[in-house]
């Protein structure tokens, strides 16, 4: 069981998910599903999810199973408790958890997670910064074939008793040797790994790429190692790992960087994506949510020392044809910041957008035309009282020939460019 919690372990850590607020995650991408917590269980799940982002796993066991007995449908507290097993290495106890989390509440969330940890428990495959070939394809082939590629290289592919590729070396034209690619099965036949060596014009082994797969074909893990000179070795220089539910569709991803430091974690939900950024130190350097339109509609950036640096959080409405109708903007604290609308011609190009201060007031307009072969050839900003403050001009190329600024009574006040 060791190996296999050095992996799902990972997730552990997206527990800061629940920190930044298991709720806010699902309301503020849209959801009608946010779980909901009863007053008296709400401290005891915000310091469950504490101890496990501190790593004390037997006061968060203790403190999730607690809220469980008051409500024994809180799907984030059976979540929650699974998480702390997996993190004291106990996958078996977290299986039970989620099995009778699921048989309780019939949660989607659950039988993901549930799903996750069986799969990993077939399929995970410890890794090292140095890990070994263990092919040895001279052992096992029984078949060897020759095929050109058009640049006059060439490959050889070796096969075993089972026909299968064990191996895949290529060539350039005159010889020298490039790469070669292992593969590995399991005991049915289904490729779990595949390994690329690359030379150094024909020598030694200067890096390495390797995938390994589920019993799906979804990739699982993918590492790159690079030659250190130092000590003769390969060196890791990232890693991502993969998570995907019962139907492949991948879940969340998790990037590593050299010295396999966590350096990214990206969710991705039903309707946008939540993304994590790490400093070096495991601390977290950012929060990002992403709308299923990739609109970035909130992001939190930390210092080194976990204080909010910038906050940022948007709302987004939509035409029915899928461009921004309008954007409104949110401090803190909850109150509006701005507010921005769009208007578009029948090509679906931008040609009115106006922004609102906190107040409902207007701060400015600006107007967007089109030349006849699509480029913007003028673009005109307006005051609240509908006079111009700035005007630019364009030729068919993209090139800036005119530029006006007026004052309050319409004069130009500057003006740049050669002229029309």
């Amino acid at each position: 069981m060791q190996k296999k919690s050095k992996i799902i372990i990972i997730s552990i850590v997206a527990a800061l998910v629940l920190v930044v607020g298991v709720f806010t995650a699902i309301s503020l991408i849209g959801s009608s599903e946010a779980p909901v917590v009863q007053a008296g269980t709400s401290e005891q799940l915000s310091l469950g999810q504490k101890f496990l982002i501190d790593l004390e796993y037997e006061k968060a066991v203790a403190e999730f199973n607690a809220v469980i007995e008051i409500e024994p449908k809180n799907v984030d507290a059976y979540i929650g408790l699974a998480d702390a097993y997996i993190g004291m290495g106990d996958e078996n106890k977290a299986i039970e958890t989620l099995e009778k989390g699921l048989a309780e509440t019939g949660d989607e969330t659950i039988k993901a997670k549930l799903d996750e940890i069986k799969e990993a428990e077939e399929t995970t495959v410890e890794v090292t910064t140095t890990p070994e070939v263990t092919t040895t394809p001279e052992e096992t082939t029984v078949e060897e074939n020759r095929e050109n590629d058009p640049n006059g290289g060439y490959w050889i592919h070796k096969y075993d008793t089972n026909g299968n590729k064990i191996s895949s070396s290529h060539y350039f034209e005159g010889g020298d040797f490039e790469y070669i690619i292992y593969y590995k099965y399991d005991q049915n036949g289904i490729l779990i790994k595949t390994t690329k060596d690359i030379a150094d014009f024909g020598y030694e082994v200067y890096s390495r790429e390797e995938f390994a797969y589920d019993s799906r074909g979804n990739i699982i893990e993918e590492t790159f190692l690079g030659y250190n000179s130092d000590d003769d070795t390969l060196d890791l220089i990232w890693r991502n790992v993969y998570e995907y539910n019962s139907n492949s569709k991948k879940i969340k991803e998790t990037k590593y960087g050299w010295k396999n430091e966590l350096e990214e974690e990206i969710e991705y939900l039903d309707n946008g994506v939540v993304c994590f950024t790490y400093y070096s130190d495991g601390k977290i350097s950012a929060y990002i949510e992403e709308n299923s339109n990739e609109n970035r509609i909130k992001e939190i950036w930390y210092d080194s020392d976990g204080n909010v640096d910038y906050y940022s959080r948007s709302e987004y409405e939509y035409y029915p044809n899928g461009l921004i109708k309008k954007i409104t903007d949110y401090n803190e604290d909850g109150s509006i910041d701005d507010i921005y609308t769009y208007e578009y011609d029948s090509q679906g190009r931008e040609i009115k957008c106006t922004e609102y201060n906190n107040s409902g007031k207007i701060r400015y307009i600006r107007t967007r035309e089109y030349g006849s072969n699509g480029r913007q050839i003028r673009l005109t900003l307006y005051k609240p009282d509908g006079t111009i403050q700035l005007m630019r001009e364009w030729d068919l190329e993209g090139n800036l020939i005119k530029e006006y600024g007026y004052d309050p009574y319409q004069i130009v006040i500057h003006s740049n460019g050669s002229g029309a």
